[in-house]
């Protein structure tokens, strides 16, 4: 295999789609393979792909096309990410291109005839050396089309950058570089909106390897840790723990680390607030920023979405922890425009956030999703009108970035 060379496209998605990119690079590593930069120069491609929203799902069909252009003629096309999944059909009926969602990894050890199995390759954690998106892999000429045909689309996409520039940068770049640890995949909600529980089926790593890890990175010295998960408050649910166990056995070190994370669901936070409490005002000083995506402040829309949780319960836990810890950075995602959202409901989200005065809120615009039940919801809101209520955001906040996939 030494004369093999692979092209990996990191997708321009979450963590755990960061991380299995990361997973392949060391994968076709030990299996022999040679890692290029280059399309034309690859024998085969793997091309990381989201469908979190419709403007994820266009950006990869528009860069898997240019791939699928430049690629040489015997070079073996695979889209993985969870949009094979999600939409999986449209990616067959555009592309000669194999797919392999996170249900089916695996099927690269047969198409690549492994003498390293990819279950044997552990999880990367430093992932500031490996990315290479796509966007990084093309030229000016080929990244204005992709602009072009995404506007042409009516994703506007220029506008849409106007308003990414004036958000403050993701809590995240304060940190040099993050020791990434996955300690599940997937996550175990039902929200009538999302598709990528379609992709990631729930499965959980086990306390002991999670601190295998983390030791592993306080030994190399590294100072800040992202636990990554679908869902961070769901861990162990399947393997008879919980996130409050996890976070007992991380804080027990008495070494000088950040731990961060970006997703859970505030469900969890409601049910286990008196350890989570406990946990996390006592090590206030050694977390960088907590993620706990609200979605949105009316209950009637909260319901709707099928989150699990009642936002008057989210509300009263979060001010509490901002009331004990003052100085605890905590974030949160924004879905604007679900389908029923009127406008007493948007206010009722703006007043939550203006409450919580939260360091930093990642919007984004509903769009639906094939086979999640909120496409089949009435009362769909106009683009339009969730431009302007994204707008609002805008107006209203300093710290906001819309999520884009």
């Amino acid at each position: 295999m030494d004369n093999k060379t692979v092209f990996i496209s990191f997708p321009n998605a979450c963590p755990s789609s960061l991380v299995d990119a990361a997973l392949f690079v060391e994968y076709f590593k030990a299996n022999g393979w040679k890692i290029s930069n280059s399309f034309k120069e690859a024998d085969l491609i793997l091309f990381g792909t989201c469908g979190f929203d419709i403007f994820a799902e266009e950006q990869s069909i528009q860069y898997l096309s240019i791939a699928n252009r430049k690629k040489g003629i015997d070079t073996q096309l695979i889209a993985f990410g969870c949009l094979p999944d999600i939409n999986g059909t449209r990616l067959l009926k555009e592309f000669n291109v194999v797919t392999i969602t996170p249900r089916t990894y695996e099927r690269l050890d047969e198409i690549i005839k492994a003498t390293v199995k990819l279950y044997q390759v552990k999880d990367p954690n430093v992932l500031k050396n490996y990315r290479l998106g796509p966007k990084e892999s093309l030229n000016i000429l080929d990244r204005l089309f992709v602009k072009s045909q995404l506007t042409r689309k009516s994703f506007n996409f220029a506008w849409t950058r106007m308003c990414l520039g004036k958000g403050l940068k993701p809590l995240d770049t304060r940190y040099q570089s993050i020791f990434n640890i996955r300690i599940a995949k997937g996550c175990m909600g039902e929200c009538s909106y999302c598709a990528i529980k379609f992709a990631y089926p729930f499965h959980s790593k086990p306390i002991d390897s999670v601190l295998m890890e983390f030791y592993a990175g306080l030994k190399e010295g590294d100072k800040v840790f992202r636990l990554v998960a679908g869902d961070v408050g769901s861990y162990g649910q399947d393997i008879g723990t919980n996130i409050f166990e996890l976070l007992r056995n991380l804080f027990k070190k008495e070494e000088d680390f950040k731990l961060i994370w970006d997703d859970f669901n505030p469900g969890w936070l409601v049910r286990y607030f008196p350890e989570l409490f406990d946990i996390i005002t006592k090590n206030s000083r050694r977390i960088g920023y907590v993620g706990f995506p609200i979605q949105s402040g009316s209950e009637k829309i909260i319901k709707s979405m099928k989150r699990g949780y009642l936002v008057g319960d989210v509300k009263k836990c979060i001010l509490t922890l901002k009331k004990a810890s003052p100085e605890l950075d905590i974030t949160t995602h924004v879905l604007i425009g679900f389908p029923g959202e009127e406008d007493i409901d948007f206010a009722e989200t703006i007043r939550f956030v203006k409450e919580v005065n939260f360091q930093h809120i990642y919007v984004f615009r509903y769009s639906d999703r094939p086979h999640t039940s909120a496409t089949q919801l009435p009362d769909k809101i106009p683009e339009k009108v969730k431009n302007k209520r994204l707008w609002r955001f805008y107006r209203e906040f300093n710290s906001v970035s819309e999520m884009t996939g």
